[in-house]
């Protein structure tokens, strides 16, 4: 592409869809090339351990539950000068049948510089997490082997991104857990009294099988989603907080018109949304549910290519 090209194209908002698998799913890929080559022009596809040669599939190397390393990974390999936008989201998350890269940032209501995310969740707010993952994440910054800092904000600068989206407890020291089950309630007394949680670094956390990173941020974004990959921090935490430190103008869920509901179990909606549509592609239209920005999870491999 000539110089004055690129300047052309990127005078028109183009949007770029790149799908993340959490695993070497390389059966869905003709899938998902048939649900998408029609809407999107720019599509590419960040696959783990991949070994073929399709020339729009990347290979990364990471923990699924750091797949923000995927993003910092093959960044290089996806990116695009006349991109404005670039929309991840997860193999098993299906988009709005309606949605297409010309209307998705109108959908999302999204100006050039802006990005998108469903909402920013301090951590002490995350009463339905274990114990367990509140130590992991608190690891991440005890990590050997990853000198993080001097990467990533200060804490006061942290605290200063935090409060312009008007976030500022996250003393994990105040967070409060619940469980139904006695025994895992004495569990979780008996682990807070041995390790008390002292982290109150500005971490929030949010759904992250869908977001929407404007390409004016990317470059300060990827690096963050690096470091964290290599703090190991978990990517529900990584993604929107390195959002938050990137991103300076984000609209959430909130603000868009569509429905976008969390969806990390099979709800019933989706085995309905499945039911109807007898696991075939070219149902999936007529039964989509009104005003739902996407469905997860939907597990392509059971559904049928007609």
């Amino acid at each position: 592409m000539s110089r004055e090209e690129v300047l052309q194209a990127k005078t028109v908002q183009r949007v770029g869809l790149i799908i993340i698998f959490n695993h070497k799913y390389n059966g869905n890929l003709p899938l998902l090339r048939k649900l998408y080559s029609s809407r999107f022009s720019y599509i590419r596809f960040l696959s783990p351990f991949y070994e073929g040669s399709d020339k729009d599939v990347f290979r990364v190397y990471e923990n699924s539950y750091q797949f923000q390393g995927y993003v910092a990974q093959a960044f290089e390999q996806y990116a695009d000068e006349t991109i404005s936008h670039y929309v991840f989201i997860g193999d098993d998350l299906i988009l709005n049948p309606l949605l297409n890269e010309t209307n998705i940032l109108d959908y999302l209501t999204l100006a050039e510089q802006e990005s998108y995310f469903e909402r920013f969740t301090p951590l002490k707010e995350m009463t339905y997490w274990s114990y367990n993952r509140f130590m992991d994440i608190e690891r991440a910054f005890k990590q050997e082997g990853a000198i993080y800092r001097g990467e990533i904000p200060t804490e006061e600068e942290a605290y200063q991104y935090a409060g312009s989206y008007g976030l500022r407890d996250f003393d994990l020291r105040g967070a409060k857990f619940k469980y139904a089950e006695p025994v895992k309630q004495a569990k979780y007394i008996m682990k807070r009294m041995l390790w008390p949680l002292t982290l109150h670094y500005p971490l929030v956390a949010g759904y992250s099988d869908f977001f929407v990173i404007s390409a004016s941020h990317m470059e300060k974004f990827k690096h963050l989603c690096g470091v964290f990959a290599a703090m190991r921090l978990w990517v529900e935490v990584a993604v929107p907080t390195a959002m938050m430190f990137s991103c300076g103008r984000i609209k959430f869920q909130a603000d868009i018109p569509m429905l976008a509901p969390k969806m990390w179990e099979p709800s019933a909606m989706v085995r309905e949304y499945e039911h109807k549509c007898g696991y075939r592609l070219s149902r999936m239209e007529e039964n989509w549910p009104e005003r739902y920005l996407y469905l997860h999870p939907v597990k392509l491999s059971k559904w049928a290519d007609e």
